[in-house]
């Protein structure tokens, strides 16, 4: 995953999370994501599964759906970088990279671009 083990973003609604982690292959970077639901054990500790019930899996599309909107933006502006990076023959950037300047949304969710790195919910 990332270099430094944490995701870029991280989509949640309720329960319902999805991460983005930033990986680096032999063509460039790509993205990769991980769902899991939080749930509390026994002992009341809070615990990730990435196994969903049938009733799950309409509330795991919905937060698929976020991801994909999300993760289409972010793999323009890895892309961008990685070519700006080849181009000054150096590797690509792997520091966490801010939010653009300019404000991101969806209007049917009212999902908004925060900076990465950070776990945030949207509003459907």
């Amino acid at each position: 995953m990332s270099d430094n083990n944490r995701p870029i973003e991280t989509i949640r609604d309720g329960r319902y999370k999805a991460s983005v982690w930033s990986n680096e292959g032999e063509n460039g970077p790509y993205l990769s994501v991980k769902f899991a639901k939080t749930y509390t054990d026994a002992s009341g500790k809070a615990q990730d599964t990435q196994t969903f019930s049938d009733s799950d899996l309409l509330q795991v599309a919905e937060v698929a759906r976020e991801t994909y909107r999300v993760t289409r933006d972010l793999r323009q502006e890895l892309r961008a970088e990685y070519g700006q990076a080849q181009t000054r023959n150096q590797a690509p950037p792997t520091e966490d990279r801010a939010a653009p300047n300019k404000s991101q949304g969806d209007a049917d969710t009212g999902y908004q671009r925060q900076p990465r790195g950070r776990t945030r919910s949207y509003a459907r």
